[in-house]
């Protein structure tokens, strides 16, 4: 195996200990980086990924849907609490009025 001859190469015995082990990962994931990096370098300058853009256009487009969407929803809710509180106010001006009938009423029957 590659990493054998890598540790062997740098002075360590091929084995199963952990820092073996983790120093072989770390060889593993250093020469797959570098071929990613050198494979993508050789395509050379491409732009803007459209694939990329257009991920992120569609994204952007249901963010702004949702939005939209929230924001009706928002106005609804606004329209619905400002008619609640209309309605909260007539009825606690009717128990206020009845309040004061009842007042009236238990004075005349006290006398």
């Amino acid at each position: 195996m590659i990493y054998d001859i890598l540790l062997t190469a740098i002075g360590l015995s091929p084995g199963r200990s952990s820092t073996v082990n983790i120093y072989t990962q770390t060889v593993h994931r250093t020469t797959q980086n570098k071929q990613y990096i050198e494979q993508h370098n050789n395509l050379g300058e491409c732009g803007p990924c459209p694939v990329l853009a257009r991920f992120t256009l569609v994204f952007a487009l249901k963010l702004r849907k949702k939005h939209e969407e929230l924001r009706k929803k928002h106005e609804e809710l606004r329209k619905k609490h400002e008619e609640l509180k209309k309605k909260h106010e007539e009825l606690r001006k009717k128990h206020e009025e009845l309040r004061k009938k009842h007042e009236e009423l238990r004075k005349k029957h006290d006398n």
